[in-house]
């Protein structure tokens, strides 16, 4: 089985001048753990997970008072919390290499990208390979 056969493609994506704000609403909105940073003309730049967000960004409610810092760091853009140059495979890659790749790494999502660029064409995440997974049981 190969990437494109589970890949989710053409998935939501932010731009790399989007705030970390946006990226909240956007993740809580399509019920995302990641979403691929991409620039103005869809090449991949980094990913952004809701690990990157937490470690980015203060717990904000001590006895129900926004925390000042939290409410700045929000106003940042993604790239700000992104991890850039993330692992990406290409539609052709193999499921078992990208299982294999998420294990090693302890990543829930991988980006696919163009074979030959770096334009972003889709996603594979875990919930992926657990639906392809249960399907062939």
């Amino acid at each position: 089985m190969l990437a494109r056969d589970l890949m989710t493609e053409d998935p939501v994506r932010i731009l790399e001048d989007r705030s970390l704000r946006e990226a909240e609403h956007l993740m809580r909105e399509y019920d995302m753990r990641h979403v691929p940073v991409v620039d103005a003309e869809g090449v991949l730049i980094g990913m952004l997970s809701d690990r990157d967000l937490r470690s980015f960004i203060p717990f904000d409610a001590q006895d129900g008072v926004p925390d000042l810092e939290a409410i700045q760091k929000r106003s940042e853009p993604v790239t700000a919390a992104m991890q850039p140059d993330p692992i990406c495979v290409t539609p052709e890659d193999e499921v078992v290499s990208i299982i294999d790749l998420m294990v090693e790494w302890k990543i829930g999502a991988v980006p696919v990208i163009e074979a030959g660029s770096d334009h972003l064409v889709g996603i594979v995440s875990y919930v992926d390979v657990l639906r392809a997974a249960r399907n062939s049981l």
